[in-house]
Formats: structure tokens, C-alpha cells, sequence
């Protein structure tokens, strides 16, 4: 009986909490979603409209910063550059592939 108590206040609370945090991670993967779909579109329009620069500046950057990490990895490049940069630049890399 005693049982039956504690399942009437707690039951409810679990519940609550369970359905808020799924509610609250349905709501990150919407945001999340239209982020990317918005980012879709803005690449579709850059390749759609515009001049050639615009429309291939991004694969330019890729390959130019893909250049330099290469550079660096080989060790051609200069060797004041901190590792910091150049983990951010394989970062943009990464990112700029699909990633």
C-alpha cells in the first residue's frame, strides 16, 4: 500500500522529466535540421547564381587550405605556424567535405 503512494508521487515526476528531456532533444534535432537546411540552400544558390568565383570559392578554400596542411605535414611549410591554425584549418577542411 505504502508502495502504491510512493508510485502516485514519484510515477509522475519520472514521467514528466522523461517526456521533457525527449521533448527538449525532438526540439535540437528540428533546430538542428533547419540549420542544415538552410545551409543547403545557400549553397544551392551560390552554385545556381552568380559568376564563377562565387560559385566555387568554397571548393578554392578547400583545396588551398588542403595545400597547406599538406605543406606543413611534410614539413614545407613555415614552421612558425602554430599547430592551433593548423588544426583549424583541417577543421574547415573536415567541415567543407561534408563532415
Amino acid at each position: 500500500m505504502a508502495v502504491g503512494k510512493i508510485a502516485k508521487v514519484i510515477l509522475p515526476r519520472v514521467v514528466r522529466t522523461v517526456v521533457g528531456a525527449v521533448g527538449e532533444k525532438a526540439r535540437a534535432i528540428r533546430s538542428s535540421k533547419e540549420m542544415i537546411e538552410t545551409a543547403a540552400k545557400v549553397v544551392a544558390t551560390d552554385h545556381k547564381d552568380g559568376s564563377w568565383l562565387q560559385r566555387n570559392w568554397r571548393p578554392l578554400m578547400m583545396l588551398w587550405f588542403g595545400l597547406l596542411i599538406g605543406l606543413y605535414w611534410f614539413g614545407l611549410g613555415p614552421t612558425e605556424v602554430p599547430v592551433s591554425v593548423i588544426q583549424a584549418m583541417f577543421d574547415l577542411v573536415i567541415l567543407g567535405i561534408g563532415g
